[in-house]
């Protein structure tokens, strides 16, 4: 239940990140496109290793060849990403990537004070779990 919960937490973020890079990064009439690839190849990535992970355990393979073969591969890209990732692009893509951005901290403080959405965290939270423990 810990882990589900962790999940449920992270994918608050995970889940609003394309439509933020988008955002930033796409001029206006690109931002739907560069949104709904980016969500999809969150779901790519999951399916991807299924079959991988399949033939390493029918030609002898462990589990921790599998859990070593997925951390490798996760890492590649997160160090890729922390050497050329920039904050945002040198020529802002609109107007939006302009703005300022708003502290986080008191919006976060207020939806834990927000008995409504601490129910919905709860609820997709535990649907979330339940769909990784089943996949």
């Amino acid at each position: 239940i810990f882990g589900q919960a962790i999940c449920a937490c992270a994918n608050l973020f995970v889940l609003c990140a394309p439509a933020e890079i988008a955002s930033l990064w796409f001029p206006a009439k690109e931002q739907g496109k560069a949104t709904a690839i980016a969500l999809m190849s969150n779901y790519i990535g999951w399916g991807i290793p299924f079959p991988v992970e399949v033939a390493i355990m029918k030609h002898g393979g462990e589990v921790s060849d599998i859990v070593l073969i997925d951390a490798i591969a996760a890492s590649i890209p997160f160090l890729l990403l922390l050497l050329f990732l920039r904050d945002r692009p040198k020529t802002p893509a609109n107007k939006a990537a302009t703005l300022p951005r708003p502290p986080i901290l008191p919006d976060m403080k207020a939806m834990v004070k927000n008995k409504a959405f601490m129910v919905s965290s709860v609820i997709y939270g535990t649907a979330l779990g339940v769909s990784y423990a089943v996949v």
